[in-house]
């Protein structure tokens, strides 16, 4: 629908929620994008187009009816919805930015994946973290040896959810579908792959819930990995708790900063913790826990995460770069979450497929 070149290439956001609206602002202060239409059945989505005065369409299917010029969208719509929009979009040769989660189901991955590749379109999908500084600077430092070899990681995503949150636009958070396991420890199984590699096996126990949905509300994750990494993980949405990655960044007005770290990973030459970017080395490794410890912090400096996730996208579209997470890294992370809901619902050690 649209070609590509040294023009800015042309955006349509779909879903006018927080992220869409995020997305939006940005797209449109971009030199090498701009924004063309929103598409949201609300009056969010109404609003948001006649404030950034671009075109409007109830839902994708008007869009592409259309034939408004377009080379790239960005999917901001609930996680059922991901599969039906990215694969109707991918068939109409538009280049795809897709939050997570890619798809709710590994066999709705698999085939939107198949869709992309049949048609030719490039895929980016929304683990906007990995853009992040602080998270670009562990993963330098543990590929450079900073600790040594790496052999545990403990980590945790605990934060209060209020009602608003399950109420209204929010209902679908109250299902499977929106629950704590596809919504944020997606994002926390992403990272750890993205840091320390693919994990092949998952053991995980429910914890309590205080609200009665059908969606899980939080559990605590025992993890191996392929390079024979040990962890643990504890995710809660009904806790409240300063723990968790966005209060550590500050990436996110929802939660306040804090500057705590939620990832603590432990090698043979010493410990880091992450967001924070705090190394710990021993003065005198021989002397091993007598030893005194050298404290450091990784150096931190980058832009904002989702203005970098966006500039590597519009490099994506044009083919001068490939996605930071890609597709495929998408798809394992739907894997890992779809292991440790198993897990929780039988209470056993779930092999991850192919490992």
């Amino acid at each position: 629908m649209g070609s590509l070149g040294d023009t800015p290439i042309a955006v349509v956001v779909i879903g006018a929620g927080n992220i869409g609206s995020h997305h939006a602002e940005l797209v449109d202060g971009s030199q090498e994008a701009r924004l063309v239409a929103i598409v949201d059945p609300s009056d969010n989505g109404q609003a948001l187009a006649a404030r950034f005065a671009c075109a409007y369409f109830h839902d994708t299917t008007s869009l592409l009816r259309s034939g408004l010029f377009i080379d790239a969208a960005i999917i901001c719509t609930p996680n059922k919805t991901h599969a039906t929009i990215a694969g109707l979009l991918s068939e109409h040769g538009v280049h795809i930015l897709l939050e997570k989660p890619i798809t709710t189901t590994i066999e709705d991955g698999i085939r939107l994946l198949e869709t992309c590749r049949h048609n030719n379109t490039r895929m980016c999908v929304g683990h906007h973290r990995r853009c992040h500084a602080s998270i670009r600077a562990a993963k330098h430092a543990l590929d450079s040896g900073a600790i040594g070899r790496c052999i545990g990681v403990s980590g945790v995503w605990v934060a209060l959810k209020t009602q608003a949150y399950f109420d209204g636009p929010g209902h679908w958070h109250r299902d499977s579908s929106g629950d704590i396991l596809l919504v944020n420890l997606i994002h926390e199984v992403d990272l750890l792959q993205y840091l320390l590699g693919p994990i092949v096996r998952v053991h995980a126990e429910r914890a309590a819930s205080t609200r009665g949905y059908r969606g899980e509300e939080g559990a605590a994750v025992t993890l191996r990995f392929g390079s024979g990494v040990v962890g643990t993980f504890l995710a809660l949405d009904n806790a409240a708790s300063p723990f968790n990655i966005e209060a550590g960044t500050g990436e996110s007005d929802q939660y306040p900063y804090t500057a705590q770290d939620c990832y603590r990973l432990f090698g043979t030459k010493g410990a880091l913790s992450v967001p924070d970017g705090r190394l710990w080395q021993p003065a005198h490794l021989d002397q091993g826990r007598k030893s005194q410890w050298m404290d450091s912090r990784l150096n931190i400096n980058g832009k904002e995460v989702y203005g970098e996730q966006l500039r590597n996208f519009v490099a994506v579209v044009r083919g001068s770069e490939a996605p930071v997470c890609t597709g495929d890294d998408g798809l394992s992370a739907v894997v890992v979450c779809d292991a440790i809901r198993e897990s929780i619902q039988t209470g056993l050690p779930i092999m991850l497929q192919g490992t």
